[in-house]
């Protein structure tokens, strides 16, 4: 093959097409679904709207593409540090007391709870997160009857995965500031609260008051639900983790 024939259009196509379907292979994404991030962070209103019509095809269903965000999260964590290296470090910084009593429970098999944990939690985050999401799907449905519950959910999780991106930038810096955590949730909020606003015109709001009040009361609500969420994936792992390290 000379140089000139590994350039023509159908071999660039081909290459792009390959590179896509490694993306969707490897982590649940493509191109479709970096156009639809691109265009939730730069006109929300054009990803709302499309999303409120039951034919559009432009974009990524929401909820797959949170669920491929997952997927990249847990990519990070493989390179800066585990849910299982996390929960280790978190362990260190306890009382002793507390510290003391929670080894003696499992052993003395921190290494082992680590692991356990490590396994656990990536598995119970996306259930227990996408059971919470059902409340956020509900308001929607008071801003607007005239959703169909495809065009609800959609609407939501768009909503979700501007924050989730947020987060997978952040996640690096909680992770070497573990005392930082709690306060990166206030630019994820904040993050809710523009998607909302910005892409709501047409769809969740039709003047600018109702547009603040209700991505007010949806960006309450979905940062109460991902906090309680996310406590109750980590109170299940530790119980999952301990009664797997014990033979319980």
């Amino acid at each position: 093959m000379t140089p000139e024939d590994a350039s023509t259009p159908d071999n660039l196509a081909s290459e792009s097409h390959g590179i896509e379907a490694f993306l969707e292979g490897t982590v649940g994404l493509n191109f479709r679904s970096l156009r639809t991030l691109a265009d939730l962070f730069w006109i929300p209103v054009r990803v709302f709207r499309t999303y409120a019509d039951p034919r559009q095809t432009r974009y990524m269903p929401a909820l797959r593409l949170w669920l491929g965000l997952t997927v990249v999260m847990a990519v990070l964590t493989y390179f800066f540090g585990d849910q299982g290296d996390l929960i280790r470090r978190a362990i260190g910084n306890w009382p002793d007391a507390q510290r003391d009593s929670f080894l003696q429970q499992i052993n003395g098999d921190l290494d082992g709870f680590a692991e356990a944990y490590g396994r656990i939690f990536p598995t119970l985050q996306p259930i227990i997160v996408g059971i919470g999401m059902i409340v956020p799907v509900l308001l929607t449905a008071l801003f607007s009857r005239d959703l169909g519950w495809v065009a609800r959910i959609n609407l939501s999780y768009a909503v979700l995965n501007a924050g989730s991106v947020l987060g997978l930038i952040t996640f690096p810096v909680v992770v070497q500031h573990p005392e930082w955590g709690m306060w990166a949730i206030l630019p994820v909020a904040l993050m809710y609260w523009l998607t909302f606003y910005r892409g709501a015109p047409g769809t969740l709001a039709t003047s600018q008051a109702g547009r603040i009040v209700k991505a007010s009361l949806f960006t309450s609500v979905t940062i109460i639900m991902v906090v309680i969420s996310g406590f109750v994936t980590v109170i299940a792992s530790l119980i999952l983790a301990a009664r797997e390290v014990v033979g319980g």
